[in-house]
């Protein structure tokens, strides 16, 4: 056989592009959430409560007290490494009675339970275009809670200290990326879900907002792979199923075949041996779906070196390949 060419672009890369421009770092975490979500104020809609409730209520006719000397710190600015807004520093002058409205001179609205001069328990704040509802404690938002943003982005589940830390739930409107699983300190941390626009869908662990450890990737067209992940990317061991039925198992780094693997078509077709940056590179051997065999030296992809060759029914030989082509017989 002069020309083994033909073995030499068989497998595609892999569709391993992992949806990095994606919030998942503590910096982009403030593009997140869900307006649809419906809260359980009297039953009226979230986006009733912030588009009509300060009107309906006439917040603004009603006389306040003298201003409180207090700057609150604003929710949005903070977002999320420290959604602290910090409000126990109240004058009496500055509360209402209970239930009713306290506004801060910076423009923040709370409605809910409040002690001692401090937001304490649960209740509603409006500021700067960001709506929460839930827990506080000492004035900063702690414990349960859902926050919606003024471009519907939101958050509802565990707060300490005013950062995601728990179990939640987050979504961006613009783009419908979800994520479905625990955080620490503002950042996904732990078990989680995350799912995209297309349909595609990651579960796995996270460190540091980063895809790291055991999971699975499922994208739209329905390729799948699952396996060990590093820094956001497909590193370690892991397997890589296309939807024709190809399939490859072994190492991966950096989102590529690199390392040990086997590479198997649907018609019989298989590869097992060293990858560089995904392709054949090292020795290898590739079998036919007639029983062929090629077992020897890659590169770039083709079969370059020394190999045997094969083939039912005739004797094995030695030979010499360069660039995918045989160029000589080796006695």
């Amino acid at each position: 056989m002069g020309n083994c060419s033909c073995v030499s672009n068989l497998e595609e890369q892999p569709n391993t592009n992992l949806y990095e421009n994606r919030p998942l770092q503590s910096n982009e975490i403030t593009e997140i959430i869900q307006l649809e979500i419906k809260a359980n104020l009297n039953e009226e809609p979230i986006q009733a409560l912030v588009k009509g409730y300060l009107t309906r209520r006439k917040f603004f006719s009603k006389k306040l007290s003298p201003q409180s000397t207090n700057e609150a710190i604003d929710v949005k600015k903070y977002l999320p490494e420290s959604i602290l807004t910090v409000l126990n520093n109240f004058q009496q002058s500055d509360l209402l009675v209970d239930g009713e409205v306290i506004k801060i001179n910076d423009g923040t609205y709370y409605i809910g339970e409040w002690k001692n001069k401090n937001i304490i328990g649960k209740g509603h704040m409006i500021q700067d275009n960001t709506y929460y509802q839930g827990e506080f404690k000492d004035g900063i938002i702690h414990g349960k809670g859902m926050m919606i943003q003024g471009n519907g982005n939101s958050y509802i589940g565990d707060f300490v200290n005013g950062k995601y830390h728990g179990y939640g739930q987050m979504h961006v409107k613009e783009n419908n990326y979800s994520y479905d699983g625990e955080w620490v300190n503002g950042k996904q941390n732990g078990k989680g879900i995350e799912k995209w626009q297309d349909g595609a869908i990651c579960k796995g662990q996270f460190v540091d907002g980063l895809k790291c450890g055991p999971g699975e990737f499922i994208w739209a067209d329905g390729s799948c792979y699952k396996g060990d992940f590093h820094m956001n990317q497909i590193e370690g061991i892991g397997n890589y199923k296309w939807p024709d039925g190809r399939e490859y198992k072994g190492q991966w780094e950096n989102s590529k075949m690199h390392g040990k693997g086997v590479f198997e078509w649907p018609d019989g077709r298989r590869y097992e041996g060293d990858y560089v940056n995904d392709k054949k590179e090292g020795n290898g051997i590739f079998t036919w779906d007639n029983g062929k065999i090629y077992d020897g030296q890659w590169k770039d992809g083709k079969q370059h070196g020394i190999a045997v060759l094969q083939e039912p029914g005739k004797k094995t030989k030695k030979g010499e390949w360069r660039n995918g082509k045989r160029i000589r017989w080796v006695e």
